[in-house]
């Protein structure tokens, strides 16, 4: 997925901003499948149709400016995810119980605001509809990404729980109950720093703690993490699964001086896929200050992901 001024390109489709949907990325759009882990904001989209072709997934028609946009939600345990299809799946004969309800209370609803709080991995879908008397109600579909955890939960303006495509009871989890009648609440909060919230130098302190005051141990560590498979962490998953999929991964050591152990190493990142990037300064350049060294260097790792910052000038050539 890129955004490109006013145009928003998925797979090989592209959707004007002033449209139904404004795609902006918080954490990452994952593969031309489209799978999304993002913030959506829509602008008058109307639900048109509402299937479960799965017992976990709900495909959604989204109608807005004469077009029709077709979303699949998946709380599947071993793939969850949330994304823009073309594809339309068969549904059951007979619509199972969350569908139906789903179609009785939110059909031809719009769609007001998709939020995700914090950087959770949800979203929630805010929707306005007019109920049997005509009143104007409001609900939320919320999605939950989160492994074998994963859910669809149906809430009603005020957080009580309609119902969800899958029911948690006592005996299931005793932290977390999901059943109609219920209150919503986040999951539990496992205490981990919020990237956004902190300034460099905090996060600087949290990564020397954990690896007893050696950032270099952190560096290797993390290196050899890669080369050997060991996704022990979210990071190295990442960068495993992106090595997998033969997307961009870019590698800046910064240990120095290298010994033939760490040079093994990055020998075997780079035959796996990856760009290796040492951050070295670039002083031909005649940088000023050293704002203008770490920004070059920056730009330089952007510009291998396609993204001109315009902080490196072309080479003209020689003077002759």
């Amino acid at each position: 997925m890129n955004i490109l001024g006013r145009r928003t390109i998925i797979g090989n489709r592209t959707y004007h901003r002033s449209k139904l949907l404004v795609i902006r990325c918080h954490c990452t759009a994952i593969s031309q499948s489209s799978k999304i882990f993002c913030r959506i904001e829509t602008e008058s989209g109307r639900i048109s149709k509402i299937a479960q072709p799965e017992k976990d997934e709900l495909l959604l028609t989204i109608k807005g400016n004469r077009e029709n946009f077709r979303l699949l939600i998946s709380a599947n345990a071993s793939l969850p995810l949330l994304y823009f299809t073309e594809t339309n799946k068969p549904s059951p004969l007979t619509a199972p119980n969350f569908c139906m309800l789903l179609r009785k209370r939110i059909a031809n609803g719009r769609i007001v605001s998709v939020s995700q709080p914090g950087l959770e991995r949800i979203v929630r879908i805010e929707i306005e509809h007019l109920d049997e008397m005509g009143d104007l109600k409001r609900k939320f579909l919320i999605v939950e990404l989160m492994g074998k955890h994963s859910n669809i939960i149906f809430c009603d303006e005020d957080g009580t729980i309609l119902d969800a495509v899958k029911r948690v009871d006592m005996s299931m989890s005793s932290v977390r109950q999901i059943l109609p009648t219920g209150k919503y609440t986040l999951p539990p909060a496992q205490n981990k720093r919020w990237l956004l919230s902190h300034s460099k130098e905090e996060l600087a302190e949290a990564v020397a703690a954990r690896f007893d005051g050696d950032l270099h141990r952190a560096c290797m560590k993390t290196l050899a993490g890669i080369v050997s498979g060991y996704s022990d962490s979210l990071l190295l998953r990442a960068a495993d699964v992106t090595l997998k999929e033969r997307r961009p991964l870019v590698l800046m050591p910064r240990e120095c001086p290298l010994s033939t152990l760490h040079l093994r190493n990055l020998t075997a990142a780079s035959e796996l896929g990856a760009v290796i990037v040492p951050p070295v300064p670039a002083y031909y350049q005649h940088p000023k200050c050293i704002d203008d060294i770490n920004g070059r260097i920056s730009a330089k790792v952007l510009a291998l992901f396609g993204l001109d910052t315009g902080a490196i000038p072309e080479w003209g050539g020689l003077d002759l």
